[in-house]
């Protein structure tokens, strides 16, 4: 999984060109590839029980 797209709902002033902005960016996709990289590791892992495949 991957982001594909990012919308902006709202942008007023020059927030969005800022520095400031640039970091929480990168901070919320961090997050984001955090939580699908774990979620994609626990469906691995419960693909196999005891050895067996449950696919």
């Amino acid at each position: 999984m991957k982001i594909v797209r990012e919308v902006s709902l709202i942008s007023v002033g020059n927030f969005e060109e800022s520095n400031d902005w640039s970091i929480i960016r990168a901070e919320i996709r961090d997050a984001i590839s955090l939580i699908v990289h774990t979620y994609q590791r626990l469906l691995k892992e419960q693909m196999v029980v005891d050895g067996r495949a449950l696919v």
